[in-house]
């Protein structure tokens, strides 16, 4: 999609924190290349349904096999940034330390990248003292070795 697009349902989201938006902002983002918080690279896709329009399950691309992140789950995470803004200043984002911040949803490792690309949420990414990267380092350790023997 082109970036004029992009920027037009960014701003649109921005502008009213519906459903409806944030779903063109997720159309619009397919294929964009993303980053998780422990800097791994990933996109996603949506796929066809039967009548030709697309299914509300995004198809996570980092390994081999693609994970599936429903709908429902960013609308939780949604829901969740939402309520963070309740409070706060006009046009203020949340700051969301970690993608759990955001709730114990299937996939927000996935998501969290994206709200921060989207201008919902603050995430200080970029901003990080040596000692979080460092702490950011062995978290992406560990990640790579999940699963693996000790």
């Amino acid at each position: 999609m082109e970036q004029d697009e992009k920027q037009k349902a960014v701003a649109d989201l921005l502008t009213d924190l519906s459903e409806e938006h944030l779903w063109a902002c997720i159309v619009a983002f397919q294929g964009e290349p993303l980053r998780t918080m422990s800097g791994l690279p990933y996109s996603y896709t949506l796929k066809e349904g039967k009548h030709g329009g697309l299914t509300k399950e995004l198809w996570v691309d980092r390994r081999e096999n693609s994970k599936s992140i429903t709908w429902s789950s960013i609308r939780m995470a949604f829901r969740n940034v939402l309520k963070m803004k309740e409070g706060l200043a006009e046009g203020e984002k949340p700051y969301v330390k970690r993608p759990k911040a955001l709730g114990d949803i299937r996939g927000v490792s996935y998501i969290y990248p994206l709200f921060d690309r989207f201008g919902l949420i603050e995430t200080g990414a970029g901003k990080r003292s040596d000692a979080e990267q460092g702490v950011q380092l062995c978290l992406q350790l560990e990640e790579m070795t999940e699963g693996e023997p000790t």
